[in-house]
């Protein structure tokens, strides 16, 4: 009997597809441009809250796997857009962008990170909202400004010493979930990536600051896990 029934678990695994979703924290998930027909099961699996874009090159995405996504983000879920995945297209597949570069240096004129404490200095505000709750102090490397994206609602939000200042995370709201964008730097390989001589920069660790013989990402971790939840929660509920 006890074979049996391991033989039918086996059995139901085996038919299940192998995905492509490659997990980056608990409910989050990055897209596999290569492999994107995950995206058909967004419905089936329940574990999926935030579907990462980090790549440029979206050819493979049919109006099917965006009709999906674009429902299941309705839905509650949340698309969270980085790096290269700002240049896919995908997002303004969607709603329509403002994206333009920001720069943040310090005092030797060098770019830079910076790190930000919720309420601490008018220049640098981490928002009130349903994706940060909890988050009170971030260390980010900034590289690109949302400002003017109709409905966007501020993340996060620095100013340049030059008086400059920008969106770096947004959330624009898409039916019962959200759209992130997220302007910090994630690469040094990208030309127009200019973060490969930034001081401490390190896409293995791209919003994070080494201290001694660590790195610390501050409150980084807990503002995925508080975007998972809120998504979570409201998938749930539907």
């Amino acid at each position: 009997m006890r074979r049996k029934v391991f033989l039918l678990v086996f059995s139901l695994c085996a038919a299940l597809p192998a995905l492509a979703f490659q997990q980056v924290t608990e409910g989050t998930f990055r897209v596999d441009f290569q492999r994107p027909d995950d995206l058909l099961l967004l419905d089936d699996i329940a574990e999926v809250h935030v579907i990462v874009l980090s790549g440029e090159d979206a050819s493979s995405l049919s109006q099917i796997h965006l009709m999906k996504l674009r429902d299941w983000i309705a839905r509650g879920g949340v698309m969270w857009a980085e790096g290269r995945g700002l240049e896919s297209g995908v997002v303004e597949a969607f709603i329509p962008v403002e994206n333009r570069s920001f720069t943040f240096r310090k005092n030797d004129g060098e770019g830079a990170g910076e790190l930000i404490v919720k309420g601490a200095l008018p220049q640098h505000v981490i928002h009130d909202h349903p994706l940060t709750r909890g988050v009170e102090q971030l260390y980010l490397y900034p590289q690109r400004d949302f400002t003017g994206t109709p409905k966007l609602q501020p993340l996060v939000e620095m100013t340049s010493p030059e008086g400059e200042r920008g969106v770096i995370l947004g959330a624009v709201p898409y039916g019962k979930g959200w759209i992130v964008l997220d302007g910090t730097a994630r690469e040094t390989r990208r030309a127009w990536w200019p973060f490969g001589r930034s001081k401490g920069f390190d896409e293995e660790h791209p919003n994070s600051v080494r201290l001694g013989e660590r790195w610390n990402a501050y409150d980084w971790d807990r503002l995925l896990r508080s975007t998972a939840e809120a998504a979570q929660q409201t998938l749930a509920s539907n």
